[in-house]
């Protein structure tokens, strides 16, 4: 009912055809290779704490190839309320001190994995 209220309406993609949703396919492949599978964690908790750090990385922190290699957030209007941003502190005890949240980009092998 917001969504209505907004104006805004669902549009749905054809029932397994991924191509139709490739902004959402590619978004769930990032997050697999960068999130889920990027580092080496003890306890499913903590992959669960990294998914708010990682969710702030790629939206204002990652470049983007498909949008000129800048993070989204950098194309949100300058009055836009979500310019106001800290970074989750939740799972900070879990990174390890580097200039980067999240360095790989590319698949990992699991001997290459980073551990957290």
């Amino acid at each position: 009912q917001a969504s209505r209220e907004l104006g805004l309406r669902h549009r749905f993609t054809k029932p397994y055809c991924p191509q139709t949703n490739g902004k959402a396919e590619r978004f769930i492949g990032s997050a697999l290779r960068e999130w889920a599978y990027g580092f080496i964690y003890h306890h499913s908790n903590q992959r669960t704490a990294m998914l708010e750090h990682w969710t702030h990385h790629y939206n204002w922190h990652r470049p983007h190839q498909g949008i000129g290699g800048v993070p989204p957030a950098s194309r949100l209007p300058g009055n836009n309320v979500l310019q106001v941003h800290t970074l989750p502190s939740k799972a900070s005890h879990l990174l390890r001190k580097s200039s980067a949240l999240f360095v790989p980009t590319a698949p990992r092998s699991a001997s290459k994995q980073r551990r957290i």
